[in-house]
């Protein structure tokens, strides 16, 4: 058998004449599917029997990013279910041209992306990711963001009210989105025929992964490959970062090692200076941590602590920030409070 489906999406589903209700979509992993309808866990869809041999029902679709095209997958349904597994005519993926007419088939990594005698199961999302019959040749088919293409099925049986064929959805046809190539006719707008909703007809697109690309010349942020940010003299951030959240050149209050507060400073200025930044947006409030330092006692005795805490003390003095209890000389004083208090003798 030719182009068999990887593996059911969907699970059985109970009929109402051409009226479909729809159980258990679920997504693939982290790639993005395309499409253009709306059918989703518990929502009622249709079909449409009106397919003679020959003919072809297409999906105009978009993709979301700078990528490729892994995988096509078609809900194909009958009105009863259960009916055997039908070989049709090819599935493709065309260039887009003037519409309702596609363009020529588009180059995939490994050959044309098109799939001859796709098999499709009754009742399920058919997916398919091998343009052979012994599925060694993947479906690469290379893609750039807002590029238009067409998925579009050719029937190699006719599709009648006891036979299975695309569901759409039911909430209206998308001028633009739904194309039929029809015997006589030829290619048409699958809406000025009457079809009453959006072929369930989609793409998974893997996307390539970019990442926020931060330009200080411009203090501006653009998703980019890595290798593409470096061209332009960026500076990738990291796997995962999109510019719609990360935060390029932050500003906020600096915490400085001294105690004291700076506002609205650069971040890396912040670092570099020995300072805590303390978020985006943030300003000074009061909350730097303050620094320790050597409270000399009048015994002659050293305790580490801010200035805050060593002034109660009755006549300690407070050395300083920076200043530390260590008593290197060996004299019995902290070196830093032989100054204050003087040293025994």
């Amino acid at each position: 058998m030719k182009n068999q489906f990887t593996g059911p999406l969907g699970r059985a589903i109970l009929p109402m004449l051409c009226i479909v209700h729809v159980m258990a979509i679920s997504a693939i992993g982290v790639e993005t599917t395309v499409q253009n309808d709306s059918v989703i866990d518990g929502s009622t869809a249709l079909i449409c029997p009106c397919f003679a041999v020959g003919e072809s029902a297409a999906a105009w679709l978009t993709s979301p990013c700078n990528g490729n095209i892994v995988a096509l997958q078609i809900f194909w349904r009958s009105a009863t279910g259960g009916t055997p597994p039908s070989l049709e005519s090819t599935l493709s993926v065309f260039d887009t041209a003037v519409f309702p007419t596609p363009g020529g088939i588009l180059p995939g990594l490994f050959g044309p992306a098109q799939l001859i005698g796709p098999v499709l199961t009754d009742g399920v999302i058919n997916e398919f990711r091998f343009t052979d019959e012994n599925q060694t040749i993947p479906l690469v088919v290379p893609v750039t963001i807002n590029q238009e293409f067409v998925v579009s099925l050719e029937f190699l049986n006719a599709s009648t009210v006891f036979t299975p064929a695309p569901v759409l959805d039911g909430d209206g046809c998308q001028t633009g989105k739904n194309t039929i190539f029809a015997i006589p006719g030829g290619w048409s707008d699958a809406c000025a025929l009457g079809v009453s909703g959006d072929w369930f007809i989609r793409a998974v697109v893997d996307c390539d992964p970019t990442e926020a690309c931060c330009f200080s010349s411009t203090q501006s942020c653009a998703n980019l490959l890595p290798a593409d940010c470096i061209t332009a003299t960026g500076v990738p951030q990291g796997s995962g970062t999109d510019c719609n959240s990360f935060i390029c050149f932050p500003n906020g209050a600096c915490c400085n090692p001294d105690g004291t507060c700076d506002g609205l400073v650069d971040q890396a200025d912040c670092i570099s200076s020995g300072g805590v930044f303390q978020g985006d947006g943030t300003s000074c409030n009061g909350t730097c941590p303050q620094p320790g330092g050597a409270c000399c006692l009048p015994s002659g005795a050293c305790l580490f602590l801010e200035e805050a805490n060593c002034l109660p003390i009755p006549d300690a003095q407070w050395a300083g920030f920076g200043t530390t209890c260590d008593d290197l000389d060996g004299d019995g004083v902290a070196d830093d409070c032989e100054v204050l208090i003087g040293v025994p003798t």
